[in-house]
C-alpha cells in the first residue's frame, strides 16, 4: 500500500491512497466474473486499488523466493536450477494457447549461472550478442529459441 498522511494539518491537502493487487478486491470481483473486466477500483476519500495480476502470481513469486532462500542454504546459488518450474509455466501457456512446443531441451539461467555464452556465441550474430548483453545489463529476462534458452533476470514469476 502507498499513501500519503496529512502530517502538516492543513485540511486543504488531500490524500491518495493507491493500493496494489488486493487479494479480497480480486475475489469480490471473481463472485461477479468480473477479474478480467476491472483494473483500477475506485472509493471513497481519494482510494484507488490497481489489479494488476491475479493472487497466485504474487503467491508463487514469493514461493520461490523462500525456496531459493532455502535451497540457498543447502546448496550453493549457482546450482539452483528452475527449468523444471518454467517449463510447466510454458505448457500451461502453450495450452491455453492450443500451440505445440516442446521443452524437453529447454534451458533456463540466471545472472548467477555458469556462462551460457558458448552455447549461445555458436548460434548468434556479434550483433545479437551485443543486444544480448544489453539485455543482461539493463535487467532484462528473455526467450533465445535458436538455443531453446531462457535467461531469467530474476527469479520470479514475472520474470518468467
Amino acid at each position: 500500500m502507498a499513501h500519503l498522511e496529512d502530517l502538516s494539518g492543513d485540511s486543504a491537502i488531500k490524500v491518495l491512497r493507491i493500493f496494489l493487487n488486493s487479494e479480497r478486491l480480486y475475489f469480490d470481483l471473481a463472485k461477479k466474473n468480473l477479474e478480467h473486466d476491472v483494473e483500477i477500483l475506485k472509493s471513497a476519500h481519494g482510494r484507488y486499488c490497481v489489479l494488476s495480476s491475479p493472487p497466485w502470481v504474487k503467491w508463487q513469486s514469493y514461493l520461490m523466493f523462500l525456496e531459493q532462500n532455502y535451497d540457498a542454504e543447502l546448496l550453493d546459488e549457482d546450482d539452483l536450477d528452475y527449468t523444471d518450474q518454467v517449463a510447466q509455466f510454458v505448457r500451461v501457456m502453450v495450452s491455453d494457447l492450443s500451440l505445440a512446443v516442446d521443452c524437453s531441451d529447454l534451458e533456463v539461467y540466471s545472472p548467477t549461472s555458469e556462462s551460457p555464452w558458448d552455447k549461445i556465441n555458436r548460434v548468434i550474430s556479434p550483433s545479437e550478442g551485443r543486444i544480448i548483453r544489453q539485455l543482461i545489463v539493463n535487467d532484462r529476462s528473455f526467450y533465445l529459441p535458436d538455443v531453446n534458452m531462457i535467461f531469467l533476470s530474476r527469479y520470479s514469476i514475472n520474470h518468467c
